[in-house]
């Protein structure tokens, strides 16, 4: 929480969306009355996108995935969009129970690394900020309302800071030998996406190869991209074997990485005659 904010976290002026971050519990109990009050203000006929962060639910039921589909129905009459961001544990089972997820296929979002949330459904999708009892936040001409349900009705508060941000939390409410517990982690976020290119040539050929290989990154280099690491291995009773290792932030610093390269195509003439390597992904840990 508290990161530093990038440009990615900054809403466009003329997003317009609800952004619904899901109280803890959200059951037939309480959601008629959630339901009543945000009628009330007149929100299921606010024209935008609608966002559920649900990853600090912990308790919910059948009645939450009938809301939740209420909600995109409304999105979708009036020209707009519905995602849901980070479903904890015991929402994606009801998702699935119900049948809900292959109908959400596409708009079920997860935070990256860094705690960003993208798709081409919307041109922004606000981050998750921690909000135990809920929080609605009302994203209009490039300025935000934030409110809290609550019993005596929709508290204003201070406006989001979407500095506050953090990567979801997974919690899910167990029970088990007559006890009940809350399980909480933060899930382990890997340290680096890494692209694997293996080469294979005869030894006679390595020296001049691992010289194109070398050439090859100095271009990349130069371009002035942000790996997190660039790295040529060779195999030591096997000198034709060589190995190529791009270190990326995560997949999404990688796509970035892919996007230079349609742009800019003065590595294909460097890496045709070196052949197509085979290709792995891996995550650092």
């Amino acid at each position: 929480m508290g990161l530093a904010v990038s440009k990615d976290f900054q809403p466009p002026r003329d997003f317009r969306a609800v952004c619904i971050t899901v109280a803890r519990e959200v059951t037939a109990a309480t959601i008629p009355y959630v339901q009543a009050l945000a009628e009330s203000m007149g929100l299921p006929r606010f024209p935008g996108h609608r966002i559920l962060h649900a990853s600090q639910v912990e308790q919910c039921d059948s009645s939450a995935v009938a809301a939740m589909m209420t909600i995109m129905r409304g999105a979708q009459s009036m020209g707009y969009e519905f995602v849901v961001c980070n479903p904890s544990p015991i929402v994606r089972r009801y998702l699935e129970i119900y049948g809900a997820a292959t109908y959400l296929q596409g708009r079920i979002l997860y935070s990256d690394d860094s705690g960003f949330l993208r798709t081409s459904l919307m041109p922004f999708v606000p981050p998750y900020v921690p909000a135990p009892r809920g929080r609605w936040d009302i994203y209009e001409n490039g300025r935000v309302r934030s409110l809290i349900p609550a019993a005596e009705g929709a508290v204003d508060i201070a406006p989001v800071d979407l500095s506050q941000y953090a990567i979801p939390t997974v919690r899910e409410v167990v029970h088990q030998g007559g006890k009940t517990r809350v399980l909480a982690r933060v899930p382990k976020q890997h340290e680096a996406f890494l692209q694997v290119s293996r080469y294979r040539f005869n030894n006679e050929e390595a020296a001049g190869k691992l010289d194109m290989l070398n050439r090859l990154h100095d271009w990349y280099r130069a371009k002035g991209f942000d790996f997190r690491g660039l790295y040529l291995w060779q195999a030591e009773h096997h000198p034709g074997e060589l190995t190529c290792v791009l270190a990326f932030r995560d997949r999404a610093h990688f796509d970035q990485f892919q996007t230079l390269l349609k742009v800019d195509l003065g590595w294909m003439e460097l890496a045709k005659p070196l052949g197509e390597p085979s290709v792995e992904f891996h995550r650092l840990f």
